[in-house]
């Protein structure tokens, strides 16, 4: 599972910020990328890859290139996974937000294999 930081950032408030400094981030902060494995019964989500700037955009690609897993856009959660070290589980502070991702992937994964099911039958 990938997460990619989005196009749109937050402020402490909640509210989105001014566009000029959504561009500007965008310019100065290049992309961060983190993939997190995960085996429901097999322990806590675990970072398996990062990368940030062409690093990120070459994992993206073999991932596009492969069919690999849903990439989801949270550049708040991708900035937060992307410090843990590389094969580190995710600690007690990120259990929410990355449980309430996983629900998200895996919804959108079974809306996928209902989908192939509709077109093979």
């Amino acid at each position: 599972m990938l997460f990619a930081p989005s196009s749109i950032t937050w402020s402490p408030r909640g509210r989105s910020t001014d566009a000029f400094d959504e561009e500007r981030r965008a310019v100065t902060e290049p992309k961060k990328v983190v993939g997190l494995k995960y085996e429901p019964g097999e322990g806590l989500p675990q970072v398996v890859v990062k990368g940030s700037g062409p690093a990120a955009e070459e994992i993206l690609r073999r991932r596009d290139a492969s069919g690999g897993p849903p990439v989801v856009q949270d550049s708040a959660l991708a900035a937060q996974l992307y410090r843990l070290p590389m094969d580190a589980t995710i600690g007690p502070e990120l259990f929410e937000l990355v449980a309430a991702l996983l629900a998200h992937v895996f919804s959108l994964e079974q809306r996928n294999e209902e989908r192939s099911e509709e077109w093979t039958h």
